[in-house]
């Protein structure tokens, strides 16, 4: 077992992903591509000075957001009327942001527009978010 950088919890040594926190705890080398920890200054590998350097997402190791259960979320929106669907939203939000490393999306301001616009807003929401999604995979080298 190891400790994650970010939150101190235990995990085990191949984690990629900290079931505490959440955080991806590995990154790709942009020189040599190898794997190593999302904190390290320098590649044990090639020895690449990595300040600067901007990491290589690896894709299907690095998660977007949290990994969510479809039936339970479904579950909790009927047993909330909605409002679970609503700080999910929220939540996806703010973790694209955090993916991206830019504030593109409002994820406050668009719950805000929900409720004032007796959840029109929503539809705008879910074009929105997907678009921002896709966006970020054409990025990082997907399809």
């Amino acid at each position: 077992m190891r400790k994650c950088p970010f939150c101190l919890g235990e995990i085990p040594e191949d984690a990629k992903v900290c079931k505490h926190c959440n955080s991806t705890v590995v990154k790709s080398c942009p020189a040599c591509g190898k794997e190593i920890l999302a904190t390290a200054k320098k590649c044990r590998y090639c020895a690449a000075d990595l300040n600067g350097a901007k990491p290589v997402v690896l894709r299907g190791d690095a998660p977007c957001g949290e990994r969510r259960e479809i039936g339970m979320s479904l579950v909790l929106m009927i047993v909330t009327c909605g409002i679970y669907g609503l700080v999910l939203q929220y939540r996806i939000g703010k973790e694209l942001n955090g993916h991206i490393g830019r504030n593109e999306l409002n994820p406050g301001v668009d719950l805000l527009l929900i409720f004032l616009t007796c959840g029109l807003w929503v539809f705008y929401v879910m074009i929105k978010y997907p678009r921002m999604l896709e966006d970020a995979i054409t990025e990082e080298g997907g399809r």
